[in-house]
């Protein structure tokens, strides 16, 4: 009987560590924004949505970090406080740091296909004008309503590390192309498929808009949007405004003017076909084709940067993640900005 209370009580010790850690927190206050009530409906609300999605949906809040990085310091509390779930460690983090007035996503796991480079300068854009006004609640509760948006259609096809290496996904999240930036040609403009291979855009008779499109220069990944050139303006014929009597008046005058210059082009025969108004030596055609068009709209550089919540554009694809490795050995990407 004691050796099986003996047992008992060392399992009871072996297990309560664990079940103290799981019981998470989602609304971590330390800067002293939300009131009671609010931080509590926050907090039922992430703990609901991070067990629907199942990944950590996570608010953190500081007064100030001693200089500290910010990226450092939202990346190492997700790790080491136990955030993540799965083997991935799935989730985000908006972190808050106030002396600076800094806002920062950090993503993790499936969140980094959920909130893409592009999506967090979006939800930036959406957060900022509360944090602006002092209406932290709304600000965070609008986050919440992103994940569950973002995580419901992950859309990532790419991350980028910092030491240039590019992972790209297909639809459903599997690895499919592991290559190095530096090994791509330069000056090329590259296409990640929806089933994650990467191609020469040249090669694709109509490029589809669901693919994402990047050039490589000097050592740098600028992703790009090919553009087909657009119909022609409709010709407009502002005479007509200004009533059919000037406008005739006009007309005639000009045929009179052309009738008048006509008989003095006594030398001078009508060509019926472009060729024969070319020149014989003049041009060297050695190839023909079709191509598109493309603008550069959005750049992932190599070194790691906190992003900022200025205007920009993305482009046809899902876009993708610049991520980085953190203390802790995890894959994190992130981005933010100022308010």
């Amino acid at each position: 009987m004691k050796k099986i209370l003996a047992l008992a009580v060392l399992l009871l010790l072996i297990i309560t560590p664990f079940s103290i850690r799981a019981e998470k927190v989602y609304v971590i206050d330390n800067a002293g924004l939300l009131s009671s009530q609010e931080a509590a409906d926050l907090e039922e609300k992430l703990e609901r949505i991070s067990e629907e999605l199942q990944a950590d949906i996570v608010v953190l809040t500081e007064n100030d970090i001693d200089g500290q990085d910010v990226v450092a310091y939202a990346d190492d509390f997700f790790d080491y406080n136990g955030y993540g779930q799965g083997e991935h460690y799935d989730g985000v983090l908006l972190f808050l740091e106030m002396e600076t007035r800094t806002w920062y996503i950090s993503t993790s796991g499936s969140g980094i296909r959920a909130f893409t480079d592009d999506r967090i300068q979006d939800a930036g854009d959406e957060m900022v004008p509360y944090l602006s006004d002092g209406d932290y609640y709304g600000a965070f509760d609008r986050y919440a309503d992103l994940a569950v948006e973002y995580f419901r259609e992950p859309i990532g096809d790419y991350m980028l590390y910092d030491n240039g290496d590019l992972v790209t996904f297909d639809d459903d999240g599997n690895i499919v192309t592991q290559v190095n930036i530096r090994d791509l040609d330069e000056n090329v403009m590259y296409a990640i498929t929806d089933e994650g291979k990467i191609v020469e855009a040249s090669s694709l008779e109509d490029p589809p808009e669901s693919y994402t499109y990047f050039m490589v220069e000097d050592g740098y990944m600028y992703e790009v949007r090919p553009e087909k050139p657009g119909p022609e303006p409709e010709r407009s014929f502002p005479f007509l405004e200004t009533g059919v009597s000037s406008g005739v008046t006009g007309l005639l005058a000009s045929l009179v003017y052309v009738s008048r210059e006509r008989r003095k082009l006594r030398s001078v025969n009508a060509k019926y076909q472009a060729s024969e108004y070319y020149r014989k030596g003049s041009m060297d055609l050695t190839e023909s084709r079709d191509i598109f068009l493309y603008r550069n709209v959005s750049r992932t550089r190599i070194q790691r940067s906190t992003s900022s919540s200025g205007g920009h554009s993305s482009g046809g694809g899902g876009g993708g993640s610049h991520v980085h490795i953190s203390s802790s050995g995890h894959t994190h990407g992130g981005g933010g900005g100022h308010f």
